[in-house]
Parts: C-alpha cells; structure tokens; sequence
C-alpha cells in the first residue's frame, strides 16, 4: 500500500489518481481540503495514530509550505516542511 502525504494538492492528488487507475492500494492525507476516504493530517502538529501501518510499502511526501515569501514570514514553516515530517518518516521507518 502507498501513502501519499498531502494528496489533496495538486502533485499529491496526481499521484494518488494515478497509482489508484493503475489499482495500487493508495491512501491519502489532507489538512484543509478534505476528499473522500482522505485521512485528516495536520503536519503543524501531526497526529500520526490515525495512520494504518499495516501493508505499507511506500511514502511520498508531497505536502508543505512552496511559497518561498510564505516561508519567510510563517514562523511555522520549518517545523512543517523539516521537522515534523522527519518525525514523520521516522514513525514509519521501522514499518517500511
């Protein structure tokens, strides 16, 4: 099973469409835009427990702050673009 963190934005829902119309097992993430069997991930503070584990093979990442001005001023930026999805990937590092 894949899992596409940030499958509601464009390259993430891209992938998800994709490897779904080829019939791999996928799941999604979302924060604000929600979408049918989308699981709810806020990477400003990540509760990772709704996340199944079991079948996992693959991760992608698409999810974070692009714009760099955003990224500037958001004194939020770092944490979600670096450190919480290292904490992420780390979750899932023994699982993989």
């Amino acid at each position: 099973m894949f899992l596409i963190i940030g499958a509601s934005g464009f390259i993430g829902n891209n992938l998800f469409n994709y490897f779904k119309g080829k019939g791999i097992e996928v799941k999604g993430t979302y924060c604000s835009k929600p979408f049918d069997g989308g699981i709810y991930l806020d990477l400003r503070n990540p509760d990772f427990s709704n996340i199944k584990l079991k079948g996992l093979t693959h991760i992608f990442l698409c999810s974070g702050i692009a714009n760099i001005d955003e990224c500037k001023t958001n004194c939020n930026s770092y944490r979600i673009n670096v450190v919480n999805p290292i904490q992420l990937l780390e979750n899932f590092r023994d699982v993989i």
